[in-house]
């Protein structure tokens, strides 16, 4: 990134906002987790998630066959979250899974998830669902050999293309991972009946058509053929008593309707008291399950996997509860076929179905048709006045209000001149707005375009960095509006000690003002915009162009109306000392604002994001110290000044309060667990520390946390465990005394062959110190001449 410095006073907010935009590189590299660096393009990399998320591949290959399945692993860590590969548009980045060029294989069909994915419905998307994994996912994908011969020798790589987030933090998972070949399996065989070992039934399914287009409808069709003076009980899509359990459990890009059965199934006679009516199906009974197809599903095979659970009676017995699975794939392309695709099936244990059953409801509304254009019922006409009434009323979201003072103001000044001037103005004023909206509409179409997928109105604000960005931005204008430094942009009081308008507005001025004023609102969606937004999900380029213009047109009305009767002006009141008033009662509006943005920052980063706000503070200080009226060259340097001393404080923040990323594990601290441990035969490594205590985080990030450190653990088998007394613990507090220490940062290392003799470290650590405490606990080395005995404590 390339900043030019300008001392013209209508350039120095974006000289310090630029200037302040060269830490982020070097925060990135002061703490791997805190990844400040926007979403690019795929192979473009400025940071990635290590221990967030971890990564593996491996592929397999059909016994005598030349297809094979690739699965990719990700294992998420405690409170994260990863996007599903179906995440539908409009939403957040959805996962995305690919072979690496040059791939010895073909991909058959999209991924699928062995787990589906949690839903949720969170205020940001308006209403859009979010669908995420935790813990654990694997995604498997069906795939063809080039040379099914040697599958082994294949060099197979995928590539990711991701996003993880916890609470409103969001870091890119970009990585192409080696898929290591894990042998062959036996595929089902499809076709023909099947019946397991002593059963009474014979099942036989089919899909059909197997080939479709998206958009198309298909059904899978279930048959079981039932041994004489044997019945089988009504289904259910719930593990209930006695009935036939039919579980979809993977359909990706598919909608499965609940199931209907060939014939009505009759009540028995025999019913049990406090349960549900019985009802079962006298003889053979077919099952059919509706398909639909998504109009935006990309071509390839889907696979379809079913559980059926079963409970086979006579009027007077039962046999045992079993189950069986069906697997089949609808292939998507551009042509169709009526011919059928036979279901493999294969014998599953009843325990399975009754775990499945509980995740959740899998039955589709098939009543709502799939990938309509409209969507949401909205006509083009209607989209367009919902969405300029709805940018009328975005005027009054309280982020926005603070520009639209000085906006009055602005017009204030305005009373008196002639229509072409004001009416000039507030043609400016309205292109900044467009031009805002215009940018959103080219990112919406851009991120559609080459990832198949929307950017959505207020997305922006899920990423920290641009938070961070506008967090410093609205403080820095709150502190100018305070008297603290001079903003001086065009239409406002600068001079607090004049208490007067240094300058009429101009078109630099009234365009800013219309930028700035837009980007504060883009948080708040307000009446009517919910369903415009959705609507806009399927329409094309030039209706979304469209949408957001009329949006930009409805927050700009008020203003264009003023400009085309300029008399209404004169119903404000006359400048004077009131406007230096507001502009100061405006800033707390402001300040209200940063409030907003920093409830969103995660807890461990608040403390050095609180730091960052103050450095911000003191380097504005520094350029307020000079005012406007002294030489450029003394300017010059007050900017300089400001902006480094700025610069420098919010990197010291991020490097003293931000605990880095866990390089080894440790051990979290507990009495019975560094006994346990002890018996065990190990020297522990005890490290006392807490969020409050900025020593303790540069002990951590600079001496205890780093690759040299876990090597010598690690050559030393010394176990590293963390005491955080970040809350109140009595435990603790209660060892630090044994220690004969009342404050943090403490270090303790008890040695195996002596654990009731440790060695203490107290204060700010160094590598070799800590080195040599570690080799004279293990008996490499002498003990460190910074230690000392006390009472049988090292100090």
């Amino acid at each position: 990134m390339k900043c030019q410095i300008m001392v013209n006073h209508g350039s120095r907010l974006a000289t310090l906002i630029c200037l302040l935009a060269l830490a982020v590189p070097a925060l990135a590299q002061t703490d791997r987790r805190f990844n400040l660096t926007p979403q690019l393009p795929s192979g473009l990399k400025m940071g990635a998630v290590e221990k967030e998320v971890q990564l593996t591949a491996t592929f397999e290959q059909a016994e005598g066959t030349d297809r094979g399945r690739v699965h990719v692993k990700a294992v998420v860590a405690k409170d994260w979250h990863l996007y599903s590969v179906t995440q539908p548009a409009g939403g957040p980045k959805r996962t995305r899974l690919e072979l690496g060029e040059g791939s010895p294989v073909k991909l058959l069909g999209p991924f699928t998830p062995n787990t589906a994915p949690q839903k949720s419905n969170p205020e940001i998307f308006q209403g859009l669902t979010v669908e995420d994994h935790v813990d654990e996912v694997i995604w498997t994908a069906p795939i063809q050999f080039a040379d099914p011969a040697n599958p082994a020798s294949s060099e197979l790589q995928i590539i990711v293309d991701a996003q993880a987030c916890k609470d409103a933090t969001c870091l890119p998972v970009e990585e192409t991972l080696t898929a290591k070949f894990t042998g062959s399996y036996a595929p089902p065989m499809a076709g023909g009946e099947f019946r397991d070992e002593n059963s009474v039934v014979s099942w036989s399914a089919e899909l059909l058509p197997g080939k479709v287009r998206p958009g198309d409808d298909a059904q899978l069709i279930v048959r079981a053929t039932v041994d004489d003076g044997y019945h089988l009980y009504k289904s259910s899509t719930v593990d209930a008593n006695f009935s036939t359990v039919i579980i979809v459990t993977k359909k990706n890009a598919l909608r499965v309707g609940s199931p209907t059965a060939s014939s009505e199934p009759v009540l028995s006679d025999q019913q049990i008291p406090g349960l549900a009516e019985i009802a079962y199906h006298e003889g053979d009974v077919t099952w059919t399950l509706p398909i639909q197809v998504d109009k935006t599903a990309e071509a390839g095979e889907y696979p379809l996997e079913v559980m059926v659970g079963y409970q086979a009676c006579t009027d007077s017995s039962c046999l045992e509860r079993r189950g069986i699975r069906l697997t089949a794939a609808i292939t998507l392309g551009k042509e169709a076929s009526d011919a059928a695709v036979p279901v493999a099936i294969t014998s599953l244990e009843y325990r399975e179905i009754a775990e499945a059953a509980t995740v959740g409801n899998w039955v589709d509304d098939l009543s709502a048709s799939v990938g309509t254009e409209g969507g949401s019922g909205f006509s083009i006409p209607l989209a367009l006045a919902f969405g300029l009434l709805g940018g009328v009323i975005l005027n009054l979201m309280p982020c926005v209000l603070p520009v639209i003072g000085l906006k009055v103001m602005s017009f204030v000044e305005q009373a008196g001149q002639d229509r072409g001037k004001i009416l000039s103005l507030n043609l400016w004023y309205t292109l900044g707005l467009l031009s805002v909206f215009w940018c959103l509409a080219a990112v919406a179409i851009g991120f559609r375009t080459f990832y198949g997928e929307s950017f959505s109105w207020g997305e922006q604000y899920t990423y920290i960095q641009f938070r961070l960005g506008l967090m410093v931005f609205v403080f820095a204008m709150a502190l100018s509006f305070l008297g603290t430094w001079e903003i001086p942009l065009p239409g406002f009081a600068t001079n607090s000690s004049a208490g007067a308008l240094q300058r009429k507005e101009g078109p630099a001025g009234a365009f800013s003002k219309g930028v700035f004023s837009t980007v504060l609102a883009t948080p708040c969606s307000g009446p009517f915009l919910g369903p415009v937004f959705g609507f806009m999900l399927t329409q094309s380029n030039v209706v979304v162009v469209a949408v957001f213009t009329a949006i930009g047109l409805g927050m700009a009305l008020p203003y264009l109306l003023i400009g085309l009767f300029p008399s209404t002006i004169a119903w404000l009141p006359k400048p004077g000392e009131w406007m230096e008033t507001l502009k100061q009662g405006l800033s707390f509006f402001l300040l209200g604002t940063v409030v907003y943005l920093f409830a969103g920052v995660p807890d461990e980063y608040r403390a050095a994001v609180f730091g960052m706000l103050i450095a911000v503070w003191f380097g504005c200080w520094i350029i307020g110290r000079v005012p406007n009226w002294e030489s450029m060259q003394k300017r010059f340097t007050a900017w300089c000044t400001g902006a480094s001393a700025a610069i420098a404080l919010t990197l010291l923040m991020f490097h003293l309060l931000v605990p880095a990323a866990e390089i080894m594990k440790w051990e979290s601290y507990s009495e019975a667990k560094l006994i346990a441990l002890q018996k065990q035969g190990k020297t522990v490594m005890v490290d006392f520390t807490a969020n409050w205590c900025p020593t303790c985080i540069y002990n951590f990030n600079s001496v205890l946390n780093t690759e040299s450190m876990a090597e010598a653990l690690q050559q030393h088998d010394v176990v590293p465990m963390k005491a955080d007394w970040s809350q109140p613990s009595d435990e603790i507090k209660a060892k630090l005394s044994e220690l004969k220490s009342a404050s943090i940062p403490l270090l303790a290392i008890y040695p195996a062959g002596d654990p009731k003799n440790p060695i203490v470290l107290p204060d700010i650590l160094t590598d070799s110190q800590v080195k040599a405490a570690l080799k004279a606990a293990t008996g490499s080395e002498s003990v460190p001449q910074s230690a000392s005995r006390d009472n049988g404590l090292m100090r």
